[in-house]
């Protein structure tokens, strides 16, 4: 039987499908569990159970206790991992049938908990409702692919594509080149989008060496488009694996080379669909924020 999946004879068919809840901590990073196809239920009862210390983990995984006292302190209490369905996507890199869902942070108290990221925006929406407001987020991420060897040798390296006699060809921003050179895996990157649902557009080459980024199209829903963009993350790490090499989005892994960043674009849409940051145009109503 032939497969339509963008990764097909890369996975293994034999392996058992999954979900996977996922955490998003202070700084970005995903953490959570998996869970067998057949215990899916505990997941959208609330069942799921991991330390609420997850969610102050520094990014060494070290909980520091010594300053937040919310971990040993405590006896490192359970938190209640509450799924978002909101957030439910299929994982296309995994075995056929597998998804992944995003999640909050609880107290078995039925609390969020005052570290989970999720929980702080959910209360940052809830104002500007009350106020008739709508904030309108698209996102824009920049990475950096490299030689999968980076992660053993210690020293990040560009796919050896862009690079002569493993020397970086120069600056590539907006060089066809350098998105020609990649398409493989940039063609895997956004099979895997669409498997997701996720509103992946433009994809441009930046000034360093295996630098790039794609852009997410904007959405009325403030923790839709935050989804969106942690799912990205893990989208162009998980197809460079897929493909023997290695993504990531550190601000600088090269001290020669640019920055990546996070560019997010926002607009504040007023209950008659007008663009309260928009000066000029503050009278003219937004049918398409």
């Amino acid at each position: 039987m032939t497969s339509s999946r963008p990764d097909a004879g890369i996975s293994n068919p034999a392996t058992p499908p999954r979900i996977e809840i996922l955490l998003v901590d202070m700084n970005g990073r995903l953490r959570g569990k998996q869970i067998p196809i057949e215990a899916e239920d505990k997941v959208w009862k609330g069942a799921v159970r991991l330390p609420a210390s997850t969610q102050s983990l520094d990014i060494w995984g070290d909980d520091n206790d010594d300053l937040t006292q919310i971990s040993l302190t405590l006896g490192d209490p359970d938190g209640a991992v509450i799924a978002d369905r909101a957030s439910h996507r299929p994982m296309p890199w995994a075995p056929m049938g597998s998804s992944q869902t995003l999640a909050t942070m609880h107290t078995l108290a039925g609390a969020p908990h005052f570290c989970d990221p999720r929980a702080k925006l959910a209360a940052i929406l809830e104002r500007f409702k009350e106020k008739g407001l709508t904030p309108v987020v698209a996102t824009e991420l920049e990475f950096y692919v490299m030689e999968g060897s980076s992660r053993e040798t210690g020293v990040p390296m560009p796919p050896s594509i862009l690079t002569c006699k493993g020397v970086p060809n120069g600056f590539q921003l907006y060089e066809m080149d350098a998105v020609d050179s990649m398409q493989p895996y940039l063609d895997l990157v956004r099979a895997y989008c669409a498997e997701m649902g996720l509103p992946a557009d433009a994809t441009t080459a930046e000034f360093g060496a295996g630098q790039y980024e794609i852009n997410l199209n904007h959405k009325a829903d403030a923790m839709a488009a935050a989804d969106d963009c942690i799912y990205l993350k893990r989208v162009v790490e998980q197809a460079a694996r897929k493909l023997g090499l290695k993504s990531t989005c550190m601000a600088k892994p090269y001290s020669d080379q640019a920055g990546s960043g996070l560019h997010v674009h926002a607009s504040l849409i007023d209950k008659d669909g007008r663009n309260v940051l928009d000066a000029k145009g503050a009278s003219r109503r937004c049918s398409n924020p």
